[in-house]
């Protein structure tokens, strides 16, 4: 569809953001515009946005701009059309912008002008959809497959690999009961980074003879897992911000962190903060208290913490799927393959399996995420990562039961 094609690049990229923001691009003088100014300049966005869409506004108080819309969707779409035209195409039996794929130009080419990481992406997103382009492909005429150029990009495809994985040490400091910790360790086996990995035992008495523990404690002052350890120089704590790190050094699927989309990538950073503060610290209290079987007050205080956020976070995820629905765009999380906001948002609700009366049907929409995730996505490893943090639930239930 041209208007939603060509729309969505050169109306929101180009001439949108001239509009709403006119003093960011010099077209008028900074502090010029009042709040009413920008008000209708926000409308004036939407209605030329809706024009592209090709979609009437719903709002009560903007039905009366409908009719303007419907009457000038041709329009713009005659100007899309304009815009994709070759200006120098001579005539229909030519190609159009031919003169972009002439091999003396591309032989030419200075090899330093080419900037290595973006190509790097960008062969990153053809073997991440690379079997969707040959699906495609597979669905055109014969006359267009049978053309030499069709066949070379097929044979281009069909040789597309993986790009090597840089060499480099990388080692996880990780405690099987942490769920953070196992977030990386997962992140990792699914991505195919390779690690190595040190266990710390976190409910060890006597840590003084565990060498593991001593070359951990030397590296993390703090005592925090999970840690990464870079080339025997960089150290890295935080697990949103090893993922991150992680997911810039190496080239894995772009559902991850959607660097490529300005707006998912944004909201994907702003759920992670929120949810350092609203999900993590609250599990990492709660673990705290937990250790303590006196600091029962202690423990409700930070359970209940944990579940109203969870009930937060529950609604978001139904917001998200809500906005999905009504729009033509790719969601921030709970897409067909994860975010590292399902994954922290996942593992974090496996920690609620050790809290007596914690269960994930109390929140409808994580739990619909959290089952597609463990059954659909991660079910290659998700029985390793937790074995050991199910037998320790197993132990705590059992001691509870038995009032040990």
């Amino acid at each position: 569809n041209t208007m939603l094609l060509v729309g969505g690049f050169v109306m929101l990229r180009f001439i949108n953001p001239a509009l709403l923001t006119p003093d960011f691009y010099g077209l008028v003088e900074s502090g010029s515009l009042s709040m009413a100014d920008r008000r209708n300049l926000t409308l004036l966005c939407k209605l030329i946005q809706n024009i592209s869409n090709q979609r009437v506004c719903n709002e009560d108080w903007m039905l009366d701009c409908n009719s303007f819309i419907e009457d000038n969707m041709h329009r713009l779409e005659e100007f899309y059309v304009h815009v994709l035209m070759d200006p120098i195409q001579e005539n229909d039996d030519q190609e159009p912008y031919g003169d972009l794929f002439n091999v003396k130009q591309v032989e030419e080419l200075n090899p330093e002008a080419i900037d290595l990481e973006a190509y790097k992406f960008f062969h990153d997103i053809f073997v991440d959809r690379k079997s969707d382009l040959l699906e495609i492909f597979g669905q055109q005429d014969d006359a267009l497959r049978a053309s030499k150029d069709a066949m070379k990009l097929v044979e281009l495809l069909n040789d597309y690999g993986e790009v090597p994985l840089p060499e480099v040490k990388l080692e996880l400091y990780y405690s099987p009961l942490c769920p953070f910790s196992r977030a990386v360790w997962l992140f990792c086996l699914e991505t195919q980074i390779p690690i190595v990995t040190h266990k710390i035992d976190l409910l060890k008495e006597d840590q003084a003879l565990d060498q593991e523990y001593k070359k951990f404690s030397q590296l993390s002052p703090s005592l925090q897992v999970p840690l990464l350890h870079v080339d025997g120089e960089f150290v890295l704590e935080e697990s949103s911000a090893i993922c991150m790190y992680l997911c810039d050094r190496f080239f894995v699927g772009n559902h991850w962190l959607p660097k490529a989309e300005l707006h998912q990538v944004s909201k994907v950073y702003q759920q992670l903060d929120w949810m350092q503060h609203a999900i993590q610290t609250p599990v990492l209290r709660l673990w705290e208290a937990c250790k303590n079987p006196t600091a029962e007050a202690l423990q409700l205080e930070h359970y209940t913490d944990f579940v109203s956020n969870l009930q937060v976070l529950d609604q978001i995820y139904a917001k998200e799927k809500e906005r999905c629905n009504q729009l033509p765009t790719n969601p921030y999380f709970q897409s067909k393959s994860p975010s590292l906001v399902d994954l922290f948002t996942i593992l974090s609700l496996s920690f609620g399996q050790l809290i007596q009366g914690f269960t994930v049907n109390k929140f409808p929409n994580l739990k619909l995420a959290y089952y597609h995730f463990v059954n659909q996505y991660a079910r290659k490893h998700w029985k390793e990562i937790n074995y050991e943090f199910e037998g320790f639930f197993k132990y705590v239930i059992t001691a509870t039961s038995t009032g040990s």
